[in-house]
C-alpha cells in the first residue's frame, strides 16, 4: 500500500513524520520520519511484513511540528 505526499517549496527542509493509527487511535507503525526537502514522496506500508487485521486505518502526516501542520487520511487494509 502506497501513501503519496507532497511537501511545498518553501526554501527550507521539512521535518516530517507519517504514522498509521488504528480506529482506537493507537499508533500501528511509522512509515516516514526525518528531514525531507520539498518535493513529491511515496511511503509504502507493507502489511504482509507487519500483520494487521483487515479494516480501516488512519494515516497522520505531521509536517514541521512547531507550525502545527497535520494532514490525515484513510486507508483500507484487506488481506
Amino acid at each position: 500500500m502506497t501513501i503519496p505526499f507532497v511537501l511545498p517549496e518553501t526554501g527550507e527542509n521539512h521535518q516530517v513524520r507519517l504514522e498509521i493509527h488504528d480506529l482506537l487511535g493507537r499508533r500501528v507503525t511509522t512509515l516516514a520520519q526525518g528531514v525531507y526537502p520539498s518535493g513529491f514522496y511515496q511511503a509504502t506500508w507493507n502489511v504482509d511484513e507487519q500483520p494487521v487485521g483487515n479494516g480501516l486505518y488512519l494515516y497522520r502526516l505531521i509536517v514541521n511540528e512547531d507550525r502545527n501542520k497535520v494532514f490525515t487520511g484513510k486507508v483500507f487494509v484487506r488481506n
